[in-house]
């Protein structure tokens, strides 16, 4: 038997904390944190139908046998005949510093600031990135699998909601001596739905996982379904605060942090006193004005200059190039006076 692999369509993750130069805001790099693998239902659903699943750095692919029965068959039919099925994929997160770095879009949130935070409590959560919704009845456009431009708190759906409610459900047939078969428990979650954004799309899950993954995607076969598919996730945006805790930089009389691209660009606000949690004197401390968005690849750049005349205004270079946030560090500094009205923050000690 002939075989001849055809892609049917892909999946690919890009998170642009990883950019490697300055890109438009709706670019991102190949991200390769995640371990994707088919669910046991479509994994049968593959080995029925002749498909394959390859992985690649950055996602997988899903290909067809292009010749069937001697015949090639091209992917327009392969699509037309597969019934508008659904395939599922578990994500396993593999990369333990994702969320030092992550932004999540927060509903009807500034969508250029990615400084939203994630429910406390992610016990029931997973994430779940779909092409089509069974409520709604409609499939997302070119291939985006996330409900905005990039990952975001909208993604996260109770995992456990479907499940209560299929089991309830059945506990009341047995109870009435009535038969309910899955095509009821559909409708009856589609209503419960209506009312509870948490079981968007929800039905589409397993109910049942040995462990929880970090996420699953639906791919929905249809006659359009794009070849490429992608979920696209932002770098977290942090005010930075630049902390002068040195001696030699502490005698520093007028100190201010400039950026080294625009130095006439205010980034960071003038240098406030704070103390530290042991109690040691003051420190001179700056914090920028607006979020800066983390990335591996230092995109803006900053030098520590020390004035020796504000009117003129003229200054000496102290430290030409500024160090980065260090997203595996954390520090123990307690909100205060510079940081209380501000959003996370990512401290810098000099």
């Amino acid at each position: 038997m002939k075989f001849e692999f055809q892609e049917l369509f892909s999946v690919e993750f890009s998170h642009n904390y990883f950019n490697h130069f300055e890109k438009l805001r709706d670019q991102s790099s190949p991200y390769n944190g995640f371990t994707v693998n088919p669910t046991v239902i479509t994994g049968k659903y593959l080995l029925n139908n002749g498909l394959l699943f390859k992985k690649l750095n950055a996602g997988f692919l899903i290909g067809y046998n292009k010749q069937n029965a001697g015949k090639e068959i091209s992917r327009e039919d392969f699509l037309k005949a597969s019934g508008c099925s659904i395939l599922t994929f578990r994500i396993d997160l593999a990369d333990y510093s994702f969320y030092n770095y992550t932004g999540f879009v927060q509903p009807d949130s500034n969508k250029d600031i990615f400084n939203g935070n994630l429910p406390g409590n992610l016990n029931d959560l997973i994430f779940h990135f779909w092409n089509y919704n069974l409520r709604d009845g409609k499939y997302r456009d070119q291939g985006r699998l996330q409900k905005g431009d990039f990952l975001g708190t909208d993604d996260c759906n109770n995992i456990r909601l479907a499940a209560e409610i299929k089991e309830s459900e059945r506990r009341k047939a047995v109870e009435e001596k009535r038969i309910i078969n899955d095509d009821d428990l559909e409708k009856i979650i589609l209503s419960a739905s209506e009312n509870n954004v948490n079981l968007d799309n929800i039905i589409l899950l397993e109910d049942h996982y040995f462990s929880k993954p970090f996420g699953q995607i639906s791919i929905k076969l249809h006659e359009n379904l794009p070849v490429k598919n992608t979920v696209k996730i932002a770098a977290l945006a942090t005010y930075w605060q630049y902390v002068l805790r040195s001696s030699y930089l502490a005698q520093l009389e007028n100190p201010a942090i400039l950026s080294i691209d625009n130095s006439k660009q205010n980034v960071f606000e003038d240098f406030k006193l704070i103390t530290l949690p042991d109690g040691q004197k003051a420190y001179k401390s700056f914090i920028s004005k607006e979020p800066i968005q983390l990335s591996k690849t230092p995109q803006r750049k900053f030098k520590l200059v020390n004035y020796t005349d504000i009117e003129a205004p003229s200054y000496k270079e102290i430290i030409p190039v500024l160090p980065y946030p260090d997203i595996n560090n954390f520090s123990k500094i307690d909100e205060n006076e510079v940081t209380k009205a501000k959003g996370k923050v990512s401290i810098i000690f000099l």
